[in-house]
């Protein structure tokens, strides 16, 4: 199952071609209320942008509020313009206080839409379209498993 958050579509494009190219059903995290039922051997990937460095506001209690049917390994895909930042941390924190068991995180670059410090801009056309030019091999990376850092003892390393 993908579960994604998306504030300007990039996270949305992010996993709707995940869920496409892994077979799994997409959700729209602020879709989902109460108990989410998952098959016995069903993964969760959560996918959201990146924010500040860290997980978008509202998006941890979201995910805090929901209730699976069985315990399951959990992967982070930030959608981000440079880095994830402490997403990964905190997203950690989170899923596994509700007994999800988190495995790997992933990154996939997007047009950076950030802009509300100083010294922060939106990409310059060039940058943009690189960008979206790798996105698509970087999600089939991704589905392949090259492209993660693996977390243990909720910790991450590449």
């Amino acid at each position: 199952m993908v579960v994604y958050f998306s504030a300007t579509g990039n996270s949305r494009f992010v996993a709707a071609s995940l869920a496409e190219r892994l077979g799994d059903r997409l959700a729209l995290l602020t879709e989902l209320d109460g108990v989410v039922s998952l098959g016995d051997s069903e993964r969760v990937i959560f996918v959201f942008p990146i924010h500040s460095w860290g997980m978008p506001k509202g998006v941890a209690e979201h995910i805090s509020n929901l209730h699976f049917s069985n315990t399951a390994d959990a992967f982070m895909v930030g959608v981000c313009g440079d880095d994830t930042g402490l997403a990964s941390q905190e997203w950690v924190k989170t899923v596994a206080a509700m007994g999800l068991n988190p495995i790997a995180e992933y990154s996939v670059q997007m047009p950076n839409t950030y802009v509300l410090l100083p010294g922060f801009d939106v990409d310059t056309n060039e940058v943009e379209k690189r960008k979206l030019a790798a996105a698509p091999k970087t999600i089939k990376n991704i589905v392949k498993n090259n492209t993660c850092r693996i977390l243990t003892n909720n910790k991450s390393q590449i």
